[in-house]
């Protein structure tokens, strides 16, 4: 992911991009935001499926509190996993022009956090909301169902 990056700014020549500590800082945003946005989306599937499915523990759950300490953890866990660019990437200065590059010494590391980062940005997310969504959808066709039998008495 970040290649695509520097190579979109090397091509709009966006030079501010290049600066030492400016590309690092714009990857790791990147991927921090990218995290949180995915996990959040994964959070209110969450709490919808927890206010549909386990009404009664709506109060146990669905807290204010516990929603600080959800961002709180997300938020932590987000820069703890995606630092490495502040650290593995670095600002090239060849023929009077910097460019934002990873460092070839971290190529193998970079390449395994890419896996890293599809299973928690992608794999993990996708198959944790389909749960919580077939657990809506099989909740309120079961109410559905419900009902339609009321309604014949």
């Amino acid at each position: 992911m970040n290649q695509s990056v520097f190579s979109a700014a090397g091509r709009i020549d966006v030079s501010w991009f290049h600066k030492h500590g400016v590309c690092q800082m714009i990857v790791f945003i990147t991927y921090v935001c990218g995290f949180l946005s995915v996990w959040m989306v994964v959070m209110v599937t969450l709490e919808n499926y927890i206010r549909i499915c386990h009404p009664h523990q709506v109060h146990t759950w669905c807290t204010p509190g516990k929603a600080r300490v959800v961002l709180l953890v997300l938020g932590l866990t987000a820069v703890f996993c995606y630092n490495f660019p502040l650290w593995t990437t670095y600002s090239d200065t060849t023929q009077n022009k910097s460019i934002c590059s990873l460092n070839p010494g971290y190529s193998n590391f970079n390449e395994g956090l890419t896996y890293f980062d599809t299973a928690m940005t992608l794999v993990i997310p996708a198959i944790l909301v389909f749960s919580f969504m077939c657990g809506i959808f099989v909740s309120l066709l079961a109410v559905y169902k419900r009902n339609k039998r009321m309604k014949k008495l």
